[in-house]
């Protein structure tokens, strides 16, 4: 282990040390590693995706291994929900786990060494998107409010398995990394070696290529930081005009840099150069990719997150809690405002031609207009109905959008009323 990780794992600042323990003899040496250099509480974490017959035999490895040095090996067995991109929702899933483990003064390390960033390099690169230049695993990162290092990415598989050996250590293979049909296995199995046999530096080669891109990274995204505090409103969305004056690369950086500290994820460049090109002509922008939406409205761009799909032909009683397509409907008692209580009341969604008793009698259309409901929540927002006359409109606070109650309904300073919030959960907060 370096001089660096060594520093890292003993500074004060982190109390914990969370070892991410898959029983392979990657981490199996890691943790032989961090246990002779460190000087602080340590803890192993075995993440069970159940995705092979051995699943089980892995997590009772993990944790005898674990107690003979001794380390108590925490478990979180997880169900991978995914009929396609299992390797991409086993990963998620793996993250998710881990963090429910750590705290702030926590620190999480993870095996990767140099032949996996080499794999996640070309991976990268063959998929497209991924931020400035070519783009592996950093050595460190936010993972919740804990931190996540990887204290061996400068070691290659080599020096493991020799270490290993030495060590006399055990370990046990997972039979998934045999599988083709994973993209990084595929590109561990069949391609890497036909690069590497043809070019025998390949892999220094591209790891000197990530650290020469990750620090022209910096730079650009310090500068793409700079502009985007100036045009940004909130944090997910900027304001059109500002964003229409850029160069185009410059537009394209700072659309990457904002969805990375959005940590969302990237589109390819034909997306990219399409959002772009709808931004700089001043073009109405709909556009959606993977769980992403970006859209237009009042002179600024949201980028948010997709909605499930809304069908909702039903009246239905107002309740103090009520869940809806992409968010709930809450109603909360309070005194001398809000929709008077006194009434049995129902919930609607919009239909057309309403029309809203609202300071004389006023379009339920030109109402939503005034009050900056975005077009593309319209027919989500909840109707308050009492019997069949539209007395208020749910407030969304998430888009700052007050309720609107119709004239006569309103509680009195004396009496009760309800405040309604129509929660969604479409926007990065």
């Amino acid at each position: 282990m370096d001089r660096v990780s060594i520093e890292k794992i003993n500074d004060p600042k982190y109390r914990n040390i969370f070892i991410g323990l898959s029983g392979g003899v990657d981490s199996v040496v890691m943790l032989d590693l961090v246990h002779k250099n460190c000087g602080k509480p340590i803890f192993a974490i075995h993440v069970n995706h159940d995705l092979n017959e051995k699943s089980e035999e892995a997590q009772l490895f993990c944790v005898k291994f674990a107690g003979s040095y001794p380390i108590k090996c925490l478990v979180a067995e997880i169900s991978v929900q995914a009929r396609t991109g299992v390797e991409a929702a086993a990963r998620k899933a793996r993250y998710d786990a881990f963090k429910k483990f750590l705290g702030p003064e926590d620190l999480l390390l993870l095996a990767h060494h140099s032949g996996d960033q080499l794999e996640t390099a070309l991976f990268k690169l063959f998929r497209g998107g991924g931020g400035f230049g070519l783009n592996g695993m950093p050595r460190e990162r936010a993972i919740g409010v804990a931190t996540l290092y990887r204290p061996m990415l400068p070691l290659s598989k080599v020096q493991i398995l020799h270490y290993a050996s030495e060590n006399h250590l055990k370990w046990i293979e997972d039979p998934t990394n045999l599988d083709d049909t994973f993209d990084r296995n595929y590109i561990r199995h069949n391609i890497v070696p036909v690069i590497k046999n043809r070019f025998v530096n390949a892999e220094m080669a591209v790891l000197n290529k990530l650290e020469s891109d990750s620090s022209l990274r910096l730079e650009l995204e310090a500068q793409a930081k700079e502009k985007l505090l100036t045009l940004r409103t909130e944090r997910d969305s900027a304001e059109l005009a500002g964003l229409k004056s850029l160069e185009k690369e410059k537009l394209l950086n700072l659309l990457i840099f904002w969805l990375l500290d959005l940590s969302a994820p990237i589109p390819r460049k034909p997306f990219l150069l399409e959002l772009s090109g709808r931004i700089s002509s001043g073009s109405r922008i709909d556009m959606t990719f993977s769980w992403l939406t970006f859209k237009n409205f009042k002179g600024r761009l949201y980028v948010g997150k997709k909605m499930p799909a809304f069908c909702q032909d039903t009246p239905f009683p107002l309740q103090g809690q009520s869940d809806v397509a992409g968010g709930q409907i809450l109603r909360k008692l309070v005194f001398g405002q809000g929709l008077k209580s006194s009434q049995e009341y129902h919930v609607r969604f919009r239909k057309g031609g309403e029309i809203f008793k609202f300071r004389g009698n006023k379009s339920l259309k030109k109402l939503l207009q005034e009050v900056k409901v975005p077009p593309w929540h319209r027919l989500r927002l909840p109707l308050i109905y009492a019997d069949n006359e539209l007395v208020a409109l749910s407030a969304m606070s998430g888009w700052d959008i007050p309720m609107v109650i119709a004239d006569g309904w309103m509680a009195s300073p004396d009496s009760q009323g309800f405040d309604i919030d129509f929660v969604l959960r479409d926007r990065f907060k």
